[in-house]
């Protein structure tokens, strides 16, 4: 088998033909999940003969069996791996740099492994310690600090295959080992060489120590280590060493409460002015930054001080005063000598790099929230400043932070020219500051910062004829994104602002992005226009509908504009009667022109120019606007202007595919599509149920043509389920042609579409007794042909949507008709034959139907009010109970592996529900199902206490409990892949296993 192994490895690393490193690859996977992989890996970095490419593999090999595989081993040879990991520590300790980490990593998972019994009462830092000790320290130092920087880092990962209660264990045990860990690291700080890697240990140890830790006791402000920490921040080479120190320090001396821990001052004490010493040396930093985003020569700035690449230095200095602000927020904002610091990460937060001037955006959220929240945060005492005072203060701070920000969102010069991927991550960047600047919103206030954003704007458009100078456009475009962004604070600014920010809104420079940004501003702010067009000034609305009008004649424009008249529409709906005929009149010129660029027409000149998105966001806001302001007996000759082009279009068509003409599929598409909008946003019951009839005679024929075309099935289907539910009960004629219709579909195409029509009906007509008859027949039909596809695992996850479907159906038909359902035995069984093959489908909505419908089975709504018999459940009780232990079976599966993690709480919260409903049969079936898992994958206690859970499952406080249950199980039995799948395999009826694996 070795010799297997090296020429598998030969192969991989050296043959020229790709399929052959392919397929070595793919054999090695397999030989490291082989358990004589632990033998010869370990005989091979023992062997003085491996080359080094073996040697990593096999060290490799080793760490990942001892995270993954450790209980494949005997407990009678774990001491022995250990010694003979510890061995070969040493043996590669100097020249052999990964493959020491590589070991150290396996020696890591082996302490996540082993309790501390195992470590001869000292605990596994000090029997590390012990047994390094005893070597020279060039060996020992550098094995040491490199174990103690991987040990904490392991205890936080998922890499180490461990249960929860062991991981909560490790952890524990780690942290009581500091004072151990800080005396190590004090007997390794032997020379210069060393002080990153001990740094690099430090911070790993006091990443895992929380603010609950007591630390008191451990004088760190006296400490050699802290110490070390503080004098590498004067230099540069292990300066980001020395700040993810001081910045984990920091953590930890702050309380929850965002201030400094009381007990742990004279840490604090040390800590704060050694940053702030740093303040000078950041400014000359920042400058450099700045020379060089400005396309000067940084190195003419303080020439020799700094290396060639400081870009780390830059990051971590600013990290250092960000977190400093973070960590003591409540202090700053209290009032106190750390005042000076935020003029600092206001610095930071203006830097031209945005991974640097991001970092300070937590820190303003941070303290606009600690000065804007309503309770009092101050100190006891008299001398604390009031909650306004403390606020006014940082007014002036807030005001330049606004105009920081702004720059930061401008566009630059030559953004035309950008990339694609460049122009992404600008919008990326300009999301992030555009949720920033809600802090400074919320800080001035609505009034200050829509007066401050006005003016600017103003100011900068009239600087061309007041002062001769270029529009920077930039900077206008910068302004009214950041007016954008801060609309929902703004609403106090409404009565001293809204005149002056329509005229400016509408009046702006002929500048396409400030066109855009303008209309877009105007969709965020059109609640105000509908409040002033209530009272009866409709000026601010004509003069912007014309200014939204006019961009639409731009393509560059025309999306934005679209969206401004669609919340313009929606906000003023109640009140635009006398617009209405206007409003209809645009979107018919938007669709002629629409058509007319996709060659359908002919384009008129000044005719708009917008995508089909865009014209439906039109269609939808003229739909809002006329069905809302008409009273109901005009509502007909707007609905029937919007729908009559469309209308007209589909008929001709039809006309010609009846000549032998071809079906345009994608004209198609965007007809139904078009009538889809109006059915969803058109108001009246009435005309949508002629109109729904109309278009269903039209549609049904084309679906007789393009029977195997998906997309266009799904398009229809959705369409003809917003015309039903537009229509309501208006569309009772049309029942009796879907009930025979849509069975027939189905046979035919197999498309899951027609299932979610099926299921608007329900809802429509399931509480009209007289419609029973119809709906159980169209039902059960569905469910037969349905359920005749999904006899097998294999089948759902073939056909996921059908799955998906036909459990939403038998769900909604529970829901608003159950009788339909629940009155015939033979579907009940039926539906629950097929969930039970189906529940361990891997598609999530599918999954998830099928547990839904089983927690509706057992609840069905209101069954007494609809004649639903103690005879008729109890039958469904008896066919459900014939099939709750198989189900039960299923669900543990699902838990312990067979499911992806996702879909654990959907599992749990069927598990609830079927508990609650057959306690206490339910518990015995699950514990049934439990008592199948071997003691190798959870053991007796971690069985018992899990079904705890589930016997308390009838109470409603429990249902939390029971979900904790439900993930501690499954976090125990997938902590390995051979522990998942010999629980799997245990729970699993035998025909599954091929099906699941």
């Amino acid at each position: 088998m070795a010799e297997a192994l090296l020429q598998a490895l030969n192969a991989l690393y050296h043959h020229p033909d790709s399929q052959v490193k392919e397929s070595a690859d793919k054999w090695l996977e397999r030989w490291r999940e082989s358990t004589e992989a632990w033998q010869i890996s370990d005989s091979l970095l023992h062997s003085p003969n491996t080359d080094k490419q073996t040697r990593l593999f096999c060290a490799q090999t080793l760490k990942t069996k001892v995270q993954q595989d450790f209980e494949e081993l005997p407990v009678g040879s774990h001491s022995s791996l250990r010694q003979s990991l510890l061995a070969l520590l040493l043996k590669y300790a100097v020249g052999f740099p990964t493959v020491r980490t590589q070991l150290c990593l396996a020696l890591a998972a082996f302490t996540a492994h082993a309790p501390a019994s195992q470590w001869e009462n000292v605990g596994a830092v000090q029997w590390f310690a012990n047994k390094l000790g005893r070597e020279s320290k060039d060996v020992a130092v550098p094995c040491m600090l490199e174990m103690l920087a991987v040990l904490p880092e392991e205890a936080e990962s998922r890499r180490v295959c461990v249960g929860p209660t062991r991981r909560d264990e490790l952890r524990r045990e780690l942290r009581q080992s500091l004072p151990n860990v800080l005396q190590i690291l004090t007997g390794c700080l032997t020379g210069p060489s060393v002080v990153g890697q001990a740094l690099r240990s430090f911070s790993s140890w006091l990443r895992l120590c929380d603010r609950e830790a007591n630390l008191t006791d451990l004088n760190l402000h006296q400490h050699v280590v802290v110490a070390a920490a503080i004098e590498a921040l004067k230099g540069t080479e292990h300066f980001a060493d020395a700040v993810d120190v001081i910045c984990e320090l920091l953590w930890l001396t702050s309380s929850t409460q965002y201030r400094p821990n009381p007990q742990l001052m004279p840490l604090v004490n040390l800590l704060v002015p050694t940053i702030l010493g740093q303040t000078s040396r950041f400014y000359l930093i920042l400058q450099r930054a700045q020379a060089a985003a400005n396309g000067e020569d940084p190195d003419q700035i303080q020439p020799g001080v700094f290396p060639d690449d400081d870009d780390e230095i830059e990051k971590s200095s600013a990290r250092l005063f960000t977190e400093l602000g973070i960590c003591y927020a409540n202090l700053i904002a209290e009032g106190s000598e750390l005042e000076e610091l935020v003029g600092i990460i206001l610095a930071v937060t203006r830097h031209p790099d945005e991974n640097i001037s991001s970092m300070g955006l937590d820190f303003w959220h941070r303290l606009a929230h600690r000065l804007t929240t309503s309770f009092d945060l101050s100190p006891e005492g008299p001398e604390a400043a009031a909650p306004e005072i403390r606020k006014d203060r940082f007014l002036p701070v807030f005001e330049q932070l606004v105009g920081v920000l702004e720059a930061q969102v401008r566009y630059p010069q030559n953004y035309a020219q950008m990339r694609e991927d460049e122009k992404s991550d600008l919008m990326n960047k300009r999301d992030s500051i555009r949720t920033a600047l809600m802090d400074p919103s919320l800080v001035l206030g609505g009034k200050r910062i829509m007066e401050l954003l006005l003016h600017s704007i103003n100011t900068a458009c009239r600087a061309p004829a007041e002062k001769g100078v270029e529009l920077e456009w930039a900077r206008v475009e910068a302004l009214l994104f950041c007016l954008r962004a801060v609309s929902s604070t703004s609403e106090a600014a409404r009565d001293a602002h809204h005149s002056r920010l329509y005229k400016t809104l509408t009046d702006l420079p002929d500048h396409q992005l400030i066109q855009r940004t303008a209309c877009l501003c105007i969709a965020a702010y059109s609640d105000w226009l509908g409040r002033d067009l209530r009272k009866g000034n409709a000026d601010g609305v004509r003069a912007v509908l014309q200014m939204l009008t006019r961009n639409m004649g731009s393509f560059e424009t025309s999306g934005a504009a679209a969206k401004g008249f669609l919340e313009v529409c929606e906000s003023c709906a109640p009140c635009m009667e006398s617009f209405v005929d206007g409003l209809v009149e645009i979107y018919r010129r938007v669709v002629i022109a629409t058509d007319a660029h996709k060659g359908l027409g002919t384009l008129q000149p000044g005719s708009p120019q917008v995508t089909e998105q865009d014209a439906m966001l039109v269609m939808e806001g003229v739909c809002r606007a006329a069905s809302t302001s008409m009273p109901d007996d005009r509502k007909a000759g707007p609905l029937s202007k919007l729908v009559d082009l469309t209308i007209a279009s589909l008929e001709q068509m039809i006309q010609a595919s009846k000549g032998g003409m071809e079906i345009n599929k994608e004209r198609i598409a965007v007809l139904v599509d078009r009538l889809s909008v109006v059915f969803r946003c058109y108001h009246s019951t009435e005309g949508m149920a002629e109109l729904t009839g109309r278009v269903w005679l039209l549609l049904d024929f084309v679906l007789e043509q393009l029977p195997a075309d998906t997309h266009t099935i799904e398009r229809i289907c959705r369409c003809i389920k917003s015309g039903l539910k537009a229509s309501s009960t208006s569309c009772s004629p049309l029942l009796t042609a879907m009930v025979q219709t849509l069975p027939r579909r189905f046979a035919a195409t197999q498309h899951s579409a027609f299932l979610y029509v099926a299921s608007e009906l329900a809802k429509i007509f399931g509480r009209d007794a007289s419609k029973t008859d119809v709906l159980r027949s169209m039902m059960t039909d569905l469910f037969t042909k349905a359920c005749s596809r999904l006899r097998r695992l294999e089948d759902f996850n073939q056909n996921p949507c059908i799955a998906d479907d036909t459990f939403l159906l038998a769900k909604r038909v529970l829901q608003y008709c159950p009788v339909v359902l629940i009155g015939v035995a033979q579907m009940v069984e039926l539906l629950l034959d097929t969930a039970c093959a189906g529940i361990l489908v891997q598609h999530r909505e599918a999954c998830c139907s099928i547990l839904s419908f089983l927690s509706r089975l057992l609840h069905p709504a209101r069954p007494e009010e609809l004649g639903i018999s103690n005879n008729v459940m109890d039958q469904v009780r008896r066919a459900f109970g014939a099939r709750a232990p198989l189900l039960m079976r299923l669900l543990v599966a699902g838990i312990v592996g067979t499911l992806p993690s996702f879909l654990l709480e959907d599992v749990s919260d069927a598990l609830h529900c079927i508990l609650s409903d057959t306690q206490p049969q339910g518990v015995q079936w699950l514990s049934e199902a439990v008592s199948m898992l071997p003691e190798t994958s959870a053991t007796s206690p971690e069985r018992e206490k899990f079904l705890g859970a589930a016997m308390a499952a009838n109470h409603e406080v429990s249902s939390r409990a029971l979900e904790d249950a439900v993930f501690d199980l499954s976090d125990i039995c997938r902590r390995s892949r051979s522990v998942r799948v010999a629980a799997q395999q245990a729970v699993l009826p035998k025909e599954l296993h091929q099906a699941v694996y």
